[in-house]
């Protein structure tokens, strides 16, 4: 299992933090080339030095651009690359009537274009070397639909068209494509924010992470926030020889809240 990437490139969006950088971590736990990308050269340039002291052999690269910015050329050398997680993503809460048409574009920029453009430029290649491994960070909302994130729901639902297709796309070939059905993920945005509700209120992070999973995912079969290393194991299997079987799939990996059978 340790060597089971080696060789492997990486290039994951949006992996600075969160789940981004848990999947980059558990990409090199397994010998893989990892390239890191973000907005930002102070945290891109932090996330690999501290990558670097974990694993000082590695080659760990660093991808700066900026999605928002739909036009701007990618500039990137993609024939390396044999593996893509489209991990970028953008999110809020607003009613319906108060998502403005900017929103929409910014959205569907961000969660949808990114990895509809690397896409674009990486499959040639894929198919020239006939394997390869794309996965998509979904969301469990493009299935519960919150009412309040109606538009981020719509660019998640978007995402799981686009790999279906793609895996179609690309039959016969060595080359899967998959999303993921991410539920509720403990990262640092989401810790940061009960750490300022435990200064404001005097309730401890656990306690007010405990009452949140109880009134706020019911339907949670798990009864807890996932952790960002487990959804990094599990794209990590769907990246490894053994799971080259499963293309074109929407893997549910919420804890249960998508309360259906299928």
């Amino acid at each position: 299992m340790k060597n089971e990437l080696l060789g492997k490139t990486a290039l994951i969006t949006g992996s600075t933090s969160g789940i981004g950088l848990a999947i980059a971590k558990a990409m090199l736990e397994r010998n893989a080339n990892v390239i890191l990308h973000g907005r930002h050269e102070e945290k891109l340039t932090k996330a690999q030095s501290e990558l670097k002291l974990i694993f000082p052999q590695a080659q760990i690269d660093i991808f700066k651009h900026d999605f928002a910015q739909v036009n701007a050329p990618i500039i990137l050398d993609m024939q390396y690359i044999d593996i893509l997680i489209n991990n970028l993503g953008i999110f809020d809460s607003k009613e319906f009537c108060d998502i403005a048409t900017q929103d929409w574009s910014d959205f569907w920029n961000i969660n949808v274009m990114s990895g509809v453009n690397l896409c674009k430029q990486l499959i040639p290649y894929l198919t020239e070397k006939n394997w390869g491994r794309i996965i998509f960070i979904s969301s469990q909302c493009a299935r519960t639909v919150p009412e309040d994130m109606i538009h981020y729901a719509a660019t998640k639902a978007s995402q799981i068209a686009v790999a279906k297709g793609l895996a179609k796309q690309l039959k016969g070939k060595s080359i899967t494509v998959n999303s993921i059905l991410a539920g509720p993920t403990q990262t640092e945005g989401f810790t940061h924010f009960f750490q300022s509700e435990a200064q404001r209120t005097g309730v401890s992070i656990s306690d007010l992470i405990h009452q949140y999973t109880k009134e706020q995912l019911p339907d949670s079969i798990i009864q807890r926030l996932i952790q960002p290393e487990e959804i990094a194991e599990l794209i990590c299997y769907l990246c490894s020889k053994s799971a080259s079987f499963i293309t074109g799939a929407s893997i549910k990996a919420e804890g249960g809240l998508i309360n259906d059978t299928f």
